[in-house]
């Protein structure tokens, strides 16, 4: 990102940080008597959109919508560092596509849409075990095949135990493929300290 951009990012993002909470909002926000007066406040405060619906899941839904569009904005360059910020939604919904498969029911809404893999391709996927079509860090190990796995274990902490042993590996790998020049490189957790 060169030097005008960057200077241009900063100056965006410190003109987004004046519409965050403060603790005088959050505790304005805590001493509304009901739901409505709550939801009611968030839109006075810029929360949603006019046309969104009164509810809590379609103000925040549309609100995370638009603090990614700002950054994809800004990051037009390589979107690819991204990437690892999407890790978590990336998993749940292979977590989530792995449930419906095995108990064969619909739990509603649980995916997330802002994925690299749609929800009913990666439900597709699983479905079919075409785990070729997965990232090569979300697939499976060879010597365990999903029906071991599945009957072996309980369906919950099976998942968890292989998409989270393969979400940090995924997001270890990326931070070593950083450039050391990266505007993400670590600090130092006490720069007090020598």
């Amino acid at each position: 990102m060169s030097d005008v951009k960057y200077t241009y990012a900063v100056a965006r993002i410190r003109a987004m940080e004046m519409s965050l909470f403060n603790s005088a909002m959050i505790e304005q926000l805590l001493a509304m008597k009901d739901y409505d007066a709550c939801l009611q406040f968030l839109a006075e405060k810029g929360w949603g959109d006019p046309d969104t619906p009164m509810d809590a899941e379609a103000i925040l839904s549309r609100e995370s919508e638009k603090t990614w569009s700002a950054v994809r904005e800004l990051i037009r360059d390589d979107a690819s560092v991204l990437d690892v910020l999407f890790y978590p939604n990336l998993f749940h919904n292979l977590k989530a596509a792995i449930k419906e498969s095995v108990t064969g029911k619909s739990h509603g809404k649980v995916y997330f849409d802002d994925c690299s893999i749609d929800p009913k391709e990666m439900l597709r996927i699983i479905q079919d075990r075409d785990y070729l079509s997965l990232p090569e860090n979300m697939r499976p190990r060879p010597k365990r095949r999903m029906r071991h796995f599945f009957i072996r274990e309980t369906g919950s902490s099976a998942t968890s135990s292989w998409t989270g042993r393969a979400w940090r590996s995924s997001i270890r790998r990326d931070r070593r493929r950083m450039p050391p020049s990266s505007a993400t490189t670590r600090s130092p957790r006490w720069p007090w300290r020598t």
